[in-house]
C-alpha cells in the first residue's frame, strides 16, 4: 500500500532528526520491518499519548510513528497492529470504576458527570494517537490509509470498527466540498489520480479521460479539507438527449461533441470510491443529490438523470442455479443448451440473438431477487436503490466490452433518479420495497 509516509518522507524526515531519541532510546531506522523489538515502539505510543498536545516533542515523536509504520512488512505491522489493540485499547479497570461511580451518584448533576467520565473512559488509547497523527502534515490521508492496512491485514476487528467510527465523524458530509473537475483547471496530480481510482469502466489513456472531460461531460468529485489533492468518491456524467442505451455512444472517443444545452438527459455512467479506509462512510447518497441540484441550475433544461450501471453478479447467479430457471421463465430444450454453452464462455452470447428475451427476464429477475435481510442482493440495485432511485430499464449488448460480457452478458440497467420522488423512493426501500418501473414488473 502506497501511503502518506512514502509521499511525505522529507518532511516526516525532518521531523525526526528535531526530535531525536528525545530520551527515549528509539531510533526509528533500527527497528527491524518485522518488528522483533516491541519495547521500543510500546515506548514510542506511550510518549505519544503522554506528551502534552502542541509541541514540537509530541510531532517529533508522531513523525517517528508513522516513519516506523512506513518501513514495516505485513508481519511488522501485524504486530504493531496487535500491540494496539491489546495494550492500547480500553482500559477495562477504568470502565468498571466509572460504572460503579456513575450507579452511585446522588443526584443528577453527579450522575451526568459520572457519565462524561464513562463516555470518555470508553474511548481506546490508540484513538487519541490516531487524532494526534491526523495533526501531521497529510496526517488525515494517513489514518485513511492506516485503516485501509488493517483491513487489508484482518483480524483486527476491533481496531478497524473504532477507526471506522472516528473517520466517519472526521468525513461528515457538513466537512465535505464538492467540485467538478475539468481538462483545464484542474491540477495533474488530481487527473493523474482519476485515472488511477476509475474502478467501473477502465481510463486506458490521457485521451480517454480529456474525452471524459468534454463540453457535453461532467465529473463530480467530493473532497475533504484536509486531504486537497485526493478524490474521496467522483462521479462522471454524460449529457444526451434521452435514455441511454449504449456504453459505446458514450466513451467512445471519435464520437463528435454534442450542445450540452440541447441534451435533456443527464446519464451517471460511473461512480468511483477512491478511499478502500474510508469503506463504510457513505458519500453516494449525498453526491448524487448535489451533482443533480449543480446540474439542474447550470443546465433547467434537464428533464431526466439516470444511470448506465453495470449488473456485476447477474452471471455468476445465473450459473450457480445450474440451469434451474423459474417456473415462468420456460426454456425450450435448444436454447436451454445454447445457454449452458454462454454461462461457460460469455463471448459467445453476440452470435446468439435469440438468448436475448429470456436473458432480458432473468436479469430482471436477478434485480428484484433478495437476500435474506430483504436487500437487493445486487451491490449496485442496492446502492442505487438505497439512494431514491428505481429501476428503469434493461439493455441489451449495451457493454459488449470484456468485462461487460463476463459479468453480465453484455446487458446494462437504467436507475432513475426523479427528484421529486428521490425521498418517497428511499422510504419504500427502507420499507423492504424494490422500487421499479412498469418495464421491468412486466418483464
Amino acid at each position: 500500500m502506497t501511503t502518506l509516509v512514502d509521499r511525505t518522507m522529507s518532511r516526516l524526515r525532518r521531523l525526526v532528526r528535531r526530535a531525536g531519541d528525545d530520551g527515549l532510546g528509539i531510533s526509528v531506522d533500527q527497528v527491524t520491518a518485522s518488528l522483533d523489538d516491541l519495547d521500543s515502539v510500546r515506548a514510542l505510543i506511550s510518549a505519544c499519548l503522554g506528551t502534552r498536545g502542541g509541541t514540537p516533542a509530541l510531532q517529533g515523536r508522531l513523525a517517528q510513528f508513522a516513519h516506523l509504520h512506513g518501513r514495516l512488512d505485513d508481519v511488522g505491522r501485524g504486530r504493531l497492529y496487535r500491540l494496539l489493540t491489546d495494550e492500547f485499547g480500553t482500559d477495562d479497570a477504568a470502565v468498571t470504576a466509572r460504572i460503579e461511580t456513575w450507579t452511585a451518584a446522588a443526584d443528577r448533576d453527579e450522575r451526568a458527570a459520572a457519565a462524561r467520565q464513562l463516555h470518555a473512559s470508553l474511548e481506546p488509547s490508540w484513538q487519541l494517537l490516531a487524532s494526534r497523527l491526523a495533526g501531521l502534515p497529510d496526517g488525515v490521508k494517513f489514518v485513511v490509509d492506516l485503516r485501509e492496512d488493517v483491513r487489508r491485514l484482518g483480524g483486527f476487528r476491533d481496531l478497524d470498527a473504532g477507526l471506522r467510527s472516528l473517520l466517519a465523524g472526521w468525513f461528515d458530509i457538513g466537512f465535505i466540498d464538492l467540485e467538478e473537475l475539468r481538462w483545464s483547471g484542474t491540477p495533474a496530480a488530481i487527473l493523474e489520480r482519476l485515472i488511477a481510482y476509475e474502478a467501473v469502466h477502465e481510463i486506458d489513456s490521457w485521451d480517454d479521460l480529456r474525452n471524459r472531460l468534454g463540453p457535453n461531460r461532467r465529473l463530480f468529485a467530493f473532497f475533504h479539507p484536509r486531504m486537497p489533492d485526493e478524490p474521496l468518491i467522483f462521479v462522471e456524467v454524460a449529457l444526451v438527449s434521452g435514455m441511454a442505451s449504449d456504453l459505446d455512444e458514450i466513451l467512445e472517443q471519435t464520437a463528435p461533441d454534442r450542445d450540452p444545452d440541447r441534451a435533456d438527459t443527464a446519464v451517471f455512467y460511473s461512480i468511483s470510491n477512491c478511499q478502500p479506509g474510508l469503506a463504510g462512510v457513505s458519500f453516494g447518497d449525498a453526491l448524487i443529490k448535489r451533482v443533480v441540484a449543480r446540474l439542474r441550475a447550470e443546465l433547467p433544461q434537464l428533464s431526466m438523470f439516470v444511470t448506465l450501471s453495470p449488473i456485476p453478479g447477474f452471471r455468476s447467479w445465473l450459473t450457480d442455479r445450474h440451469g434451474e430457471f423459474p417456473d415462468d421463465i420456460a426454456l425450450d430444450p435448444d436454447t436451454a443448451e445454447v445457454l449452458e454453452s454462454v454461462l461457460a464462455d460469455p463471448r459467445r452470447v453476440v452470435d446468439h440473438p435469440e438468448l436475448e428475451e429470456p436473458l432480458t427476464r432473468l436479469a430482471a429477475r436477478y434485480l428484484t431477487s433478495r437476500r435474506p435481510d430483504e436487500r437487493p442482493i445486487d451491490s449496485v440495485a442496492r446502492f442505487h436503490l438505497s439512494n431514491g432511485a428505481r429501476i428503469e430499464r434493461l439493455n441489451w449488448m449495451a457493454n459488449p466490452r470484456s468485462a461487460g460480457l463476463s459479468r453480465a452478458f453484455g446487458m446494462m440497467v437504467n436507475y432513475r433518479y426523479e427528484p421529486r420522488y428521490i425521498e418517497a423512493n428511499q422510504a419504500a426501500y427502507d420499507r423492504g420495497e424494490i422500487v421499479r418501473s412498469p418495464a421491468i414488473v412486466d418483464v
